[in-house]
């Protein structure tokens, strides 16, 4: 029966041939913390996505008898089930008992995991009988479980006069009768925003990635609702900020599985690193997988559809394009296109229909938001950023149904103050949800490998084969840079794996497909 006994650290566990060091500790915050013993342990799932920020999984575990919390110690460890409940996961590659030349030193930040989460629901799983019953807690980030069970009497005013450096930078008119100014003077930018309800709101210490944190062109006047968590509030000033860099949407995330810090990157920033060099990975390149099991060797004449990085020999690199040999393997995949009734009802033209109080008239921003000219800006600020040395074609059909904007998606939105009147403040809704859906909704694969904490979201993967040549189009699209979304990290028994969806957006050679085509004659 387990019992209450101090936190113990580097539980090795063998999983795939590799020895894994692998902590689960429960804390209450009452009792003394618990380390759940790993033969306990029967199943444990942490999922990253990009779309969605917070880390989050659950765990099943072996129950008998309820056996955790019956358990006879001085000092009992038991559930609250009030949202106080935490659950700290620690993963690393043990490579402590490994022989002095097969010792490798793996950068933490990528090679680690010490998340912290909190319970937010449970279940008994089904069971023949108490002598083989199992739980199941369902999990999600400490910080997010902070922000929706917080709310914040907030305004972009009050941001502006509270004691903050980067605030004082950019706001230097800040003054302490600011509610008699006129709402140019009362805005905020929305990259700043975010950062108020983090560092002052939530007062999460050091949660800033200076280095990757887009302040954007987008501003805005902005009070919370009295309904509204912080969680809310969030989420509304991430869906409405612009990028300073290109008019780009931002993606918000974790720096990694280590560091609480927070980025607001451009998705142009990250394509930006992805590579399109034949022999010149991006720094955001992460790995190469093949479809076959016989990995190519260096001397390998089949055609890349990917960059890679020429290795001398003797030299390896555990951060950039990875080739792992069996933990690269692809052997089973589901592969699908774009959906049609994606592209026919998300990738049209969206006109934003807008009204000007100060010279009482309807406007409409068009040209912007026009399905055609925003293709073009997709191959600019995203394919033009991968191989073949930029030369890709976006996979992006058009159709003469578009182009004659015989479907449209219309926006409207009532300017409720000068700062709207900028087209910048109008762009989330038409032109960027455009960009949003050529990325998230094209071509996308679910692979699963053996399993390695490294992988993340937010990078890029090479799939080659060894079978192709350069007349097989369909490898042009299938085969090349993938666009990593979504990542599981599943331990089950003895076995460790990663569920990989990635999306990509681009064809390595021209398809040939017609724009010019109506399809209904």
């Amino acid at each position: 029966m387990p019992s209450n006994t101090d936190v113990r650290e580097n539980t090795n566990r063998l999983y795939n041939g590799q020895s894994f060091s692998v902590d689960i500790i429960f804390d209450n915050h009452t009792s003394e913390p618990f380390t759940l013993s790993e033969q306990h342990v029967m199943e444990l799932v942490i999922e990253e996505n990009i779309q969605e920020w917070p880390f989050k999984g659950y765990i099943i575990y072996s129950n008998v008898n309820e056996a955790i919390e019956r358990n006879t110690t001085s000092d009992p460890f038991f559930y609250r089930m009030d949202g106080k409940d935490e659950i700290i996961v620690k993963i690393k590659i043990n490579m402590e008992n490994e022989r002095e030349e097969r010792k490798i030193e793996l950068k933490k930040e990528v090679w680690e995991m010490n998340l912290n989460f909190i319970i937010y629901d449970s279940e008994d799983m089904p069971s023949t009988g108490t002598a083989n019953k199992a739980k199941k807690l369902y999990f999600i980030d400490k910080n997010y479980f902070k922000m929706i069970e917080t709310n914040l009497e907030w305004s972009s005013s009050i941001a502006i006069q509270t004691p903050n450096i980067h605030l004082k930078n950019n706001y230097p008119y800040i003054n302490k009768s600011l509610y008699k100014e006129t709402d140019d003077k009362r805005i905020i930018k929305t990259g700043d925003a975010i950062r108020w309800l983090l560092e002052i709101g939530m007062r999460f210490e050091d949660c800033i990635d200076e280095e990757k944190w887009n302040t954007g062109v987008s501003t805005i006047l902005y009070t919370s609702p009295n309904c509204n968590t912080v969680a809310m509030d969030l989420d509304y000033l991430i869906k409405n900020h612009v990028a300073d860099k290109l008019d780009d949407f931002c993606i918000f995330k974790y720096k990694n599985r280590i560091e609480k810090q927070y980025q607001l990157v451009a998705m142009s920033d990250i394509f930006e690193n992805a590579g399109k060099a034949s022999d010149v990975p991006g720094e955001l390149a992460l790995e190469t997988f093949f479809f076959e099991n016989i990995t190519p060797t260096e001397n390998s004449t089949m055609p890349r559809r990917a960059p890679h990085k020429k290795i001398d020999a003797g030299e390896l690199d555990f951060e950039i394009d990875l080739n792992i040999h069996e933990w690269n393997k692809i052997t089973d995949y589901k592969f699908v296109d774009t959906a049609g009734r994606d592209s026919a009802l998300a990738l049209i033209s969206k006109p934003v229909y807008h009204y000007n109080f100060s010279r009482h008239q309807f406007a409409v921003d068009y040209v912007r938001n026009e399905i055609g000219n925003i293709k073009k800006e997709f191959q600019d600020m995203y394919v033009s950023k991968l191989a073949p040395a930029g030369m890709g074609t976006a996979i992006f059909t058009l159709n003469q149904t578009k182009l004659d904007q015989t479907s449209v998606s219309p926006r409207s939105i009532y300017s409720g103050w000068g700062n709207n009147m900028e087209i910048n403040n109008r762009i989330d809704i038409g032109r960027n949800e455009i960009l949003k859906g050529g990325v998230f909704l094209n071509a996308n694969i679910t692979f699963t490998v053996n399993g390695s904490p490294h992988r993340t979201i937010g990078k890029f993967i090479a799939i080659e084969r060894e079978d192709t040549s350069s007349e097989i189009k369909f490898d042009d699209k299938i085969l090349g840079q993938w666009f990593v979304t979504n990542v599981q990290h599943v331990w089950n028994h003895n076995r460790y794996v990663n569920k990989i969806t990635a999306v990509k957006i681009h064809f390595y050679e021209d398809p040939g497909i017609k724009d010019d085509i109506y399809g209904n004659e």
